[in-house]
């Protein structure tokens, strides 16, 4: 089955294999912990991603949630982070929160005047994070 798929990807129609994945990391300032953003195609010519949360806070076990299926190509994911030990991550579909106490799920609505660490986003064709105190594109 691999076989086939690595040859319809090669195909010059194909955007994307089936099962590629890319990885965005942060650093949280002050030694807090990481959070990564992972997506992986989930079809050959749609830009279509399964994507997976993984949130190390204070040393805490590592958390790692798995958020909708984003079937429309979005690509900028704002991560903030509400408190020492936990972070929201905020898209287009909605809003998910990720706590050392181990538990994600959906958020309620983040107050006003709190601004976002930076996103993960695609830029140049790579999956990175963007540094909102080191960005100069007008996010």
């Amino acid at each position: 089955m691999r076989l086939a798929l690595t040859t319809l990807c090669l195909s010059a129609a194909s955007v994307a294999c089936l099962g590629d994945s890319s990885v965005a990391t942060i650093h949280l300032p002050d030694g807090r912990g990481t959070v990564s953003l992972r997506r992986e195609h989930a079809h050959v010519y749609l830009p279509e991603y399964r994507r997976s949360l993984t949130v190390e806070l204070a040393g805490r076990p590592v958390i790692t949630c798995d958020l909708p299926m984003d079937t429309g190509g979005t690509t900028r994911v704002a991560l903030y982070q509400v408190a020492r030990e936990a972070v929201i991550v905020r898209d287009r579909i909605g809003a998910y929160r990720a706590a050392s106490s181990g538990s994600c799920q959906e958020a309620e609505a983040i107050g006003d005047g709190v601004a976002p660490v930076g996103w993960f986003d695609e830029v140049d064709g790579r999956w990175i994070f963007v540094d909102a105190a080191k960005s100069t594109a007008g996010y």
